[in-house]
């Protein structure tokens, strides 16, 4: 008899993280296991498609306004009504739910009543976990996407209330990823870039949504500070400061500091729903605050809005344009861009906090930047603000010796291949087994 699976996330037709991440996972499961499995989901944010679905979904309930706009149900935006409905008509034996915690702990009476078994595949993006945590999430089987998230849940509460959380990164989809040669760059730029930016540019690219988290503040500055020169570095251990009166040395001590020379060839390449009508940062004020502008010092994917994006097959593209990978998040629960950039064998500049960093350090892809923890302001939660100092020397680096970028995105590539969707399928056939067993 097939395992049957209901998934509880974002719907699979979107661009998000979340919506990429399951159709990885099962998308190599039904591939690798060819009718052991029927997988069905309920949608979440059922807009905005992409892709075509890869499996039945069923959408959560929209309303329609005085405008006759079709909306959301607010009351039903993470399943809350349609989730009894679906699990009357599918009769899963699984439910697979995967979303930020918060929007999970309401799953469990539902699915409970129901006799089905119950695996939340979740990331805990920042220390400290609310304690109360352990409780919303008893009875369900848990599954994080690092082990620095599987160590802040645990520290949450006495770690014998869940002695069954297991580890699970992403799968790495090495197939549509991959490095390209100095001569498919070229083409690629050729091709894609705009009249004003020359195809032997030194460009650093990001992938993320205008979030608090994410710091994209930073990726401005470094980038005035690299373009205009207005910083000194050691000529010795290259330590960047702003001013020497007052920043202390580096590493070499008695440092020789002198003047940056601008890197007129170097640009920013920002991924993400430009979205200047809305977003955390305000990024025209970014774009003024620190003297930079779009179509001159940096650039937004073309096509890519809060209504558009980018299918999931022209993402590698992106990828294979570009010369780095700058990554100064706040925190990630696990941090697909990242993932994604190391399977397409980029150098990587990266804040050294949450999971990120520990798939990064742990396969030596990339240079690691400090900075400082500030609570968010919401929730507690640390975040990173990344050392814009650091940042800059890190991407000097990079700029400097194509022998470190070489050797940086071969270590990323080598090590996202001991995760390929298919020995993932292998793990996740495993634990769902073993939890119906």
């Amino acid at each position: 008899t097939p395992i049957r699976i209901l998934i509880v996330t974002h719907s699979a037709v979107l661009f998000t993280g979340m919506a990429e991440v399951i159709r990885l996972i099962f998308t190599s499961l039904i591939q690798r296991f060819p009718g052991k499995y029927v997988i069905e989901q309920l949608g979440l944010l059922h807009m905005a498609a992409v892709c075509q679905p890869p499996w039945p979904i069923y959408a959560t309930r929209v309303t329609r306004g005085h405008d006759g706009v079709q909306r959301l149900d607010p009351n039903d935006i993470l399943g809350q009504q349609s989730l009894p409905e679906v699990l009357e008509r599918f009769l899963p034996d699984i439910v697979f739910a995967h979303n930020d915690p918060q929007n999970l702990p309401f799953l469990g009476d539902i699915v409970r009543a129901r006799g089905c078994k119950l695996v939340f595949y979740v990331n805990f993006d920042g220390v400290p976990v609310p304690s109360d945590y352990k409780r919303l999430f008893r009875g369900a089987h848990i599954v994080t996407m690092s082990e620095f998230s599987k160590s802040a849940f645990l520290a949450c509460g006495r770690e014998e209330e869940h002695p069954s959380v297991e580890v699970m990164y992403c799968p790495a989809d090495t197939e549509r990823f991959q490095p390209v040669t100095r001569e498919e760059k070229h083409a690629l730029r050729k091709a894609n870039f705009p009249a004003w930016l020359k195809t032997d540019s030194f460009v650093i690219g990001w992938v993320g949504r205008n979030q608090w988290r994410k710091q994209v503040w930073i990726l401005y500055e470094v980038l005035h500070l690299l373009r205009s020169g207005s910083y000194c570095y050691c000529k010795g251990c290259g330590t960047v400061v702003r001013d020497i009166a007052t920043q202390p040395g580096g590493s070499c001590r008695g440092c020789d500091f002198v003047e940056a020379t601008p890197l007129r060839d170097l640009f920013l390449w920002l991924h993400m729903p430009n979205g200047k009508e809305s977003g955390c940062w305000s990024l025209d004020q970014l774009e003024r605050l620190f003297g930079v502008r779009d179509g001159e010092d940096l650039l937004y994917t073309p096509g890519c809005s809060v209504d558009m994006h980018l299918a999931p097959e022209d993402m590698p593209r992106l990828y294979n344009m570009w010369d780095a990978f700058v990554f100064p998040s706040g925190g990630e629960g696990f941090g697909l861009p990242p993932w994604e950039a190391m399977a397409s064998g980029l150098p990587i500049v990266y804040s050294n906090y949450s999971s990120h960093a520990e798939y990064i350090r742990m396969a030596g892809a990339g240079l690691p930047i400090g900075g400082v923890l500030q609570p968010d302001a919401e929730n507690g939660v640390l975040r990173l603000v990344s050392s814009v100092e650091e940042a800059v020397a890190s991407v000097r680096r990079l700029y400097r010796f194509g022998e470190l970028r070489a050797e940086l995105g071969r270590r990323g590539r080598q090590f996202v291949e001991g995760w390929s969707p298919v020995t993932m399928a292998e793990k996740w056939d495993d634990l769902f087994v073993r939890i119906l067993r």
